[in-house]
């Protein structure tokens, strides 16, 4: 049985760069102003790309987000 690491570097092993689909994630990022995150009210996280990957996630299209899925609901 594979582990989460193992799952992740799945993903980046086939070129598989996805954003996240959780702001959240932007929260821990030293990286979030090159995306646009920005901290609203009630420090709530907002990031345009974790919006278009949630959005382009749920549609199917890209099979590139099949791992990001399998890393979201994996259970060791």
């Amino acid at each position: 049985m594979k582990g989460l690491l193992d799952h992740m570097l799945d993903g980046v092993a086939a070129g598989h760069f996805v954003p996240t689909d959780d702001p959240d994630d932007c929260s821990f990022c030293d990286f979030a102003e090159v995306c646009r995150v920005r901290k609203g009210a009630f420090g709530k996280t907002s990031s345009p790309l974790a919006e278009w990957s949630r959005e382009h996630a749920n549609a199917g299209l890209l099979p590139a987000f099949e791992q990001l899925k399998r890393v979201r609901t994996f259970e060791g």
